[in-house]
């Protein structure tokens, strides 16, 4: 998405994208410039949207899957997932 489309986005379609790309900062494993210059947007932009998003922004689960990684020494009966809200899943 161009940095003209980004900025005729408004409400919760702006906040919806401002979610994706931060969560795919991390991921990416790239410095914020580098990153920047990949997406299309600059620091500034990036540094508003963590600070009203949060650094880490993870993307709701309507928007796209979420890698989980098991530690293999951990028993095969189960385990507990804990979510960024505090919840609990136990299976």
């Amino acid at each position: 998405m161009s940095a003209n489309s980004i900025q005729r986005l408004r409400g919760p379609k702006r906040e919806a994208h401002a979610r994706r790309v931060l969560g795919r900062l991390t991921p990416s494993g790239l410095s914020k410039a580098e990153f920047c210059r990949r997406e299309g947007i600059s620091t500034v932009t990036l540094g508003r949207w963590q600070e009203a998003f949060g650094a880490a922004a993870p993307a709701s689960a309507s928007e796209g899957f979420v890698e989980v990684r098991l530690d293999r020494g951990a028993a095969r009966e189960g385990f507990e997932l804990e979510l960024a809200s505090g919840r609990h899943l136990r299976i």
